[in-house]
């Protein structure tokens, strides 16, 4: 998708559209038969989520980030959403010994990011 010289409006509408065409699953509690972490020797932990048909894996840098957002939200008396997005970092960029793929917290507006966190479970409700 090209967007130069496009309106921000415009270009803010074409991005929430091409992620709502995306398939949107909402994963219940009753639909998770287990939740397995793992922390291989000299490895790093990994958190494997077993479904009836599937096992989603993410790894310690996935989780640490959602983990991070996580505590951050549920404690900011006035913070309701946020997004963090995959960024890849120059080593002049990044602290020494820190991957060059990172999770940096977007500048996107918070009710932009709530109005799209909520369409994405009505989408998942209606499925």
């Amino acid at each position: 998708m090209i967007l130069l010289g496009l309106p921000a409006k415009m270009i803010n509408r074409l991005c929430i559209q091409s992620i709502m065409s995306k398939k949107v699953k909402v994963i219940r509690n009753d639909q998770v038969n287990r939740l397995v972490l793992s922390k291989p020797k000299h490895g790093e932990i990994s958190v494997f989520i077993e479904l009836e048909d599937e096992v989603l894996v993410m790894n310690h840098i996935t989780v640490d980030n959602i983990s991070r957002a996580f505590h951050w939200l549920n404690g900011h008396p006035r913070l309701f959403a946020l997004e963090m997005a995959l960024k890849k970092l120059a080593k002049h960029e990044r602290p020494e010994g820190r991957p060059e793929h990172q999770f940096i917290e977007t500048e996107r507006a918070e009710e932009e990011i709530q109005k799209e966190a909520d369409s994405w479970l009505a989408e998942g409700r209606r499925m």
